[in-house]
């Protein structure tokens, strides 16, 4: 494992610990295997029906876990009862960030933290469109066209308006092409 790998995880397992935790875009529910000893409940959101029925099986006997079929532009849980959201990967799913991070501040406490694991455009959108064909092509995954890549200044006037910018870490990506089309990043973000 690198070090910026080892320092996320830290610092993720660090602003999770005896918390209320909402995973967005949980997937299979690996941030959630992670941290379920270590947190009061964590609930993970997912529209996939294939990985929600996966989630469900994974953790049906933990009793802080609760995994939701739902839209994070809508998350159906109360407003100020959360201390940390983590979305990895999955903003670049979303069409709208706006709505995921006004949501996602809504349901945290003032103060409350929200994790951002994802990667900025800083190459040529129509390359990345491109690359996104070549890996359907590739791989017969649909899910690559249903991509919404945007820069960093995109993302940060969104996060602005909801939160304070607590820290900016830069992660290393995988050789080839990805590292001339995307920057992953990590940010820690704090409800005003």
């Amino acid at each position: 494992m690198d070090s910026n790998r080892f320092d996320m995880d830290n610092r993720i397992h660090s602003l999770a610990k005896n918390k209320k935790v909402v995973e967005l875009c949980c997937g299979r529910g690996d941030i959630i295997q992670k941290l379920k000893s270590e947190v009061k409940e964590i609930i993970g959101i997912e529209l996939s029906e294939e990985r929600i029925a996966l989630c469900k099986e994974k953790f049906r006997k933990d009793k802080k876990v609760k995994i939701m079929s739902e839209n994070i532009s809508k998350i159906p849980l109360k407003s100020g009862e959360y201390d940390l959201v983590i979305i990895k990967m999955g903003l670049h799913h979303v069409k709208d960030i706006n709505s995921v991070l006004y949501e996602s501040s809504r349901i945290l406490k003032t103060g409350g933290k929200f994790i951002i694991v994802d990667k900025f455009l800083t190459g040529n959108l129509l390359l990345s469109n491109l690359y996104d064909l070549y890996l359907f092509l590739k791989t017969g995954r649909k899910d690559f066209f249903q991509h919404h890549y945007r820069t960093e200044e995109e993302v940060k006037k969104v996060a602005e308006k909801y939160f304070r910018i607590r820290k900016r870490i830069i992660l290393p990506y995988q050789k080839g092409i990805k590292n001339k089309l995307y920057l992953k990043y990590l940010y820690i973000l704090e409800k005003r």
